[in-house]
């Protein structure tokens, strides 16, 4: 069904589009003015917003955490207790007891506990090392695995004696020095006070 308008009311829109098509006749530079600018507004919030897009795309950096290290400490040194509660390690000075011991006693059988070896046999109270050469022998308690290298300071000699561990049958810190003969182990050293190093511990 075809809709009639009125003539009045007609009039009054063709009117309203002459009023109309005026407005924009008059005022085209100032429309092509404001579509201009809104053109290059466009273009910079676009690119602003491809900006921001990317910077968002990008990964964050990963924030760097800085690690302070402490002074690496020196390595403690291995110890041993001791039967008399004295902790003997790899550095330092020791005190105890040094005394002597022969192949011949009546309780010794000439053969070492550390090693397949018969000094009473052999008739020897020296040992070869392939470090520190021939080198005396010493029986020590366990806190000195066999092998160990010692320097005795004592009333014996004027310099350190180097003597290896190769024996056992000794407490604490003390160290019995195997000597020839069991009249020289009493005539000669009997029991003396005496300082040690270790040198190497064990083989």
């Amino acid at each position: 069904m075809k809709m009639k308008i009125r003539p009045g009311i007609k009039r009054a829109l063709e009117i309203v589009m002459i009023m109309i098509f005026i407005f924009f006749l008059t005022n085209s530079n100032e429309f092509e003015a404001d579509a201009f600018n809104y053109d290059s507004l466009s273009t910079e919030v676009g690119l602003v917003a491809l900006a921001v897009k990317n910077k968002e795309e990008k990964p964050k950096p990963v924030e760097k955490r800085v690690v302070i290290k402490k002074k690496s400490e020196p390595e403690t040194p291995k110890s041993y207790e001791t039967n008399n509660s004295v902790s003997v390690t790899e550095e330092g000075s020791y005190s105890g007891s040094l005394t002597g011991y022969s192949a011949d006693c009546p309780a010794c059988g000439g053969r070492l506990a550390c090693i397949n070896y018969n000094v009473y046999r052999n008739g020897v109270v020296t040992y070869p090392d392939a470090t520190y050469g021939d080198v005396r022998i010493v029986a020590a308690s366990r806190n000195l695995p066999c092998g160990s290298i010692v320097a005795i300071s004592s009333p014996l000699t004027t310099e350190p004696m180097v003597a290896i561990v190769l024996d056992r049958g000794v407490g604490g810190n003390n160290l019995d020095l195997l000597v020839a003969t069991e009249s020289e182990a009493i005539r000669n050293i009997g029991r003396k006070k005496m300082t040690f190093n270790i040198l190497r511990s064990g083989w």
